[in-house]
């Protein structure tokens, strides 16, 4: 049964996910113990209140036009088409491993997966409708499904009998939806305003090399940094330090930054299993001194909050061909030098947050906070990897110092 077409940002995410622009997120959790009979239960009730997640998008008999000729379709789900045993450990090379993982359209198998290790849970996502904020609903959702002490294993989680799934967010919400002014200035800005020269290496190509490197933080040197941040929230005085360090290498160029922004900060009534995001964009040239960089962050991104001006530019796309703006980014220069996407905290013993960096950055931040501190998947494209031991210790210090 046909269900819906694609929204804008969905075909966004579809491009990305034909053509291996972006393979996926992740995020890890250690559980409280259970059984596989329980785990099964478990999925089978989060997918019976959030019957998205038995989907795919189908290629349709249209024409090919930006990816609308796709739809949304549910089939029936069973727990090996989505969960695998494996035997990782916590390690940067499982988060290779991760990173490897593609998801296809036009298959009757959903856009997210789950590795079990014990205790230890990875669901593999999909950015098509869901993001980071989303694996973390999925989550949280799960270990409270998991309460059921006594039931059968279930090999058919659904049956895709389903009727209806959340209508795309831009028909529910203003929240891409910019004004005629908002429109008209920023396409004039776009042509008219010359672009900073920023850091950059190669250009971007697909399936670039990324490296991983985790940081462990326990809650007592969380909370030295947290005291040492003042009056910046942690986000932007972790970037104060990112910036500060990265100049010692590269103190010529200014630092291109993006923040992801959670759209359902202003509405929360939007669904968990759509894709409801947008990032700040903030450039700090080389004449900020490194004790105002944070202070400047933190106002650049108070602004953007307060205006919703990036999720504004996201609603731009539908105005665009997105299949060749994402293409004209292969061989360009068009990406930041560092994103920083925080989770936030989870009430769970350890946690790991980690994704493709994709066209997105050069240094990927990936942060989550659990009952035993702090954690960051660094991903890192290769050509900077000359530098990256060296960073990694110096971050470590300014942190911590």
């Amino acid at each position: 049964m046909d269900l819906r077409k694609p929204s804008f940002f969905e075909r966004y995410q579809l491009h990305r996910t034909v053509n291996k622009y972006y393979s996926n997120f992740n995020i890890t959790i250690e559980y409280p113990q259970f059984t596989k009979e329980q785990l099964s239960q478990a999925l089978k009730s989060l997918i019976q209140a959030h019957p998205i997640l038995s989907c795919n998008f189908f290629k349709t008999d249209e024409i090919e036009d930006d990816c609308r000729n796709y739809v949304l379709r549910p089939f029936e789900v069973k727990f090996d088409d989505v969960v695998s045993y494996t035997n990782y450990e916590i390690t940067p090379e499982y988060f290779q491993y991760l990173n490897s993982i593609y998801f296809n359209l036009d298959e009757k198998k959903p856009l997210w997966k789950i590795l079990v290790n014990g205790n230890y849970v990875t669901i593999v996502c999909n950015h098509t409708y869901l993001d980071g904020n989303s694996g973390v609903g999925f989550h949280n959702e799960l270990i409270a499904n998991l309460k059921n002490q006594d039931c059968q294993f279930e090999s058919i989680l659904t049956n895709g009998n389903i009727t209806s799934v959340p209508v795309p967010i831009d028909d529910v919400s203003n929240l891409y939806k910019p004004s005629l002014f908002f429109k008209i200035y920023e396409i004039g800005k776009h042509y008219l305003l010359p672009k900073e020269e920023c850091f950059k290496t190669i250009p971007i190509s697909i399936g670039q090399k990324v490296n991983y490197r985790i940081l462990q933080f326990t809650n007592h040197e969380l909370q030295h940094i947290l005291t040492r941040s003042k009056s910046l929230k942690f986000t932007s005085y972790f970037l104060s330090c990112a910036v500060k360090v990265f100049r010692q290498f590269h103190n010529d160029k200014s630092v291109s930054l993006a923040i992801p922004m959670n759209g359902r900060r202003y509405d929360n009534g939007l669904d968990m299993f759509q894709i409801c995001t947008a990032a700040s964009n903030i450039i700090v040239n080389p004449e900020i001194n490194d004790d105002k960089v944070g202070e400047y962050i933190s106002t650049k991104l108070a602004t953007d909050l307060n205006t919703r001006n990036p999720f504004y530019v996201v609603g731009l796309l539908r105005l665009m061909n997105i299949g060749n703006l994402l293409k004209d980014k292969i061989g360009s220069f068009d990406r930041s030098t560092m994103e920083v996407s925080n989770v936030g905290k989870l009430n769970v013993m350890n946690g790991w947050f980690s994704q493709d960096n994709g066209f997105s950055s050069h240094l990927q931040f990936n942060i989550m906070t659990s009952n035993s501190g702090l954690s960051i998947v660094l991903g890192s494209h290769d050509e900077v990897e000359d530098i990256m031991k060296e960073y990694v210790d110096m971050l470590k210090a300014e942190l911590l110092n």
